[in-house]
């Protein structure tokens, strides 16, 4: 007889509580374990136009006796909401027995919204408080409530890039946090020029979104969760760092 494997869903992971600030330091942990853990890079497949189907595995060092494996399959698809969707699969690797069946849409969410806060608190110049959104999905929403909390003990100021009517969703979402101002900006060059970091959640971008690198003021933080429409920062930022550097 097979053993049972759990299926996790949305609303039981709802159901915990689970804050930002332990994001953030399962994130930091994440980091920390990377040289001892197994992360082949992530492989992409494209059904159809800016579509992606992508697999993301890894093997995670023993510990306690134990030793875990995991395979997460992010989507975009077009149409589907929300656009972007991600499912788990997390297995015993001594035995390899499937265990869980996993929603992951909030960890997607978070973990990104909490890799990009540690980002900016590690990476920002000294005293940086104003901070520029674009892309302002599911995804945007997580980095901004981890950068709230992380920042929970000053003020911090979020302009958003006007898309539609989400900036003005976005401020509703956050509108009884106490420790943000937020700007909703119009043009695209004022909102980069004023910011000390600026975060881009945008997931399709078919060309540059900032070629004139003189717009950017001396000592930003950019923080392109999805790269697309940052492939020139290369060629004028003093320093790019990735995943492992």
């Amino acid at each position: 007889m097979r053993n049972c494997v759990s299926v996790i869903q949305q609303a039981q992971i709802d159901s915990l509580h689970i804050s930002p600030a332990d994001c953030i330091g399962w994130v930091r942990d994440g980091f920390l374990m990377k040289d001892e853990a197994q992360m082949p890079a992530k492989l992409s497949v494209h059904p159809q136009g800016e579509d992606f189907m992508t697999s993301m595995p890894c093997l995670l060092p023993e510990n306690d006796g134990k030793k875990y494996f995991g395979i997460k399959i992010v989507n975009r698809i077009e149409g589907q909401v929300p656009v972007l969707q991600s499912t788990i699969y997390l297995y015993d690797a001594k035995t390899g027995r499937l265990l869980a069946f996993v929603d992951g849409d909030w960890i997607t969410a978070m973990r990104t919204g909490a890799v990009a806060a540690l980002a900016a608190k590690t990476l920002q110049r000294k005293g940086a408080d104003t901070y520029s959104m674009m892309g302002l999905g599911n995804i945007a929403r997580a980095v901004a409530l981890c950068l709230i909390d992380d920042n929970r003990d000053r003020h911090i100021t979020i302009r958003l890039l006007r898309y539609k009517d989400q900036a003005e969703q976005f401020v509703e979402r956050f509108r009884d946090y106490g420790n943000v101002t937020f700007e909703i900006i119009d043009n695209q060059r004022e909102f980069a020029a004023e910011a000390d970091v600026l975060i881009s959640c945008v997931t399709v971008a078919k060309e540059l979104l900032f070629p004139d690198d003189g717009i950017f003021k001396e000592g930003i933080t950019v923080i392109p969760v999805h790269v697309r429409g940052f492939q020139n920062c290369d060629l004028f930022f003093d320093k790019v760092y990735g995943d492992d550097t």
